[in-house]
């Protein structure tokens, strides 16, 4: 996949980069051997408008069972170390235990997380806590995997698969995506999304300018509903 010569806009261009760099992060199907972090560096890279709290670290755990893994992305304190946890697990093979997703959820990683630009930085925030994770997926944890729609093309193209004729022209009337409100304290984003099991969304989130940036959900509606009939 290669980044299109003309993307529509900032936001298009970003969500193509961060499909972009996820692609390189390849799964090791060894689990014994697999290690996500030292490619997470590089890629929370792409997010270049965040940067974290002074006395954090940003870091990222591959949680995973014979059923299905995904990256866990959160933040701790230098002198803490998931590894020392990972020792005490007993299942060494799968290790998917609920005291990983404690650990990592135990502190909101987007609290720790600065923007230096407010419009593309609170984009990029709001982007890495929807689908920042959507890298390296294993089977059923692939379900909740979201498409962002920031052009026409790929409403398009979605449309194409999903809609019959008459819908598809309605659909294909909507204004183009994201769009953007800006008041005193926050910026909502109005973003389009597409899932294979649940269909074409349009999400409201608002986030604040100032630090800490709350991330909140103000609607998420389906209009149009589809299901892709694939089961793992």
């Amino acid at each position: 996949m290669e980044i299109e010569k003309e993307p529509r806009n900032y936001y298009d261009y970003f969500v193509q980069k961060v499909r972009i760099e996820q692609e390189k992060i390849k799964l090791n199907r060894n689990f014994d051997e697999f290690d996500i972090r030292t490619p997470f560096r590089e890629y929370f890279k792409t997010f270049d408008c965040l940067e974290v709290e002074d006395g954090w670290q940003i870091d990222c755990y591959y949680a995973h069972s014979n059923t299905g893994g995904k990256p866990v992305i959160y933040v701790r304190k230098p002198d803490e170390d998931i590894d020392e946890l990972l020792s005490r697990i007993d299942n060494k093979r799968y290790m998917y235990d609920h005291r990983i997703f404690e650990y990592c959820q135990s502190v909101n990683t987007i609290d720790h997380l600065k923007v230096t630009d407010i419009e593309k930085g609170l984009f990029q925030l709001l982007m890495l806590d929807m689908i920042g994770e959507d890298f390296a997926i294993y089977w059923h944890a692939g379900y909740g995997r979201k498409t962002m729609i920031c052009s026409k093309r790929e409403l398009y193209e979605i449309s194409e698969k999903i809609l019959d004729k008459e819908r598809k022209s309605e659909i294909e009337k909507a204004n183009d995506f994201p769009t953007i409100e800006e008041s005193k304290d926050c910026i909502t984003y109005r973003i389009l999304t597409f899932n294979s099991w649940r269909g074409l969304a349009e999400e409201s989130y608002s986030i604040k300018k100032a630090f800490p940036h709350k991330i909140s959900l103000i609607e998420a509606k389906i209009l149009v509903s589809y299901d892709c009939g694939l089961r793992y």
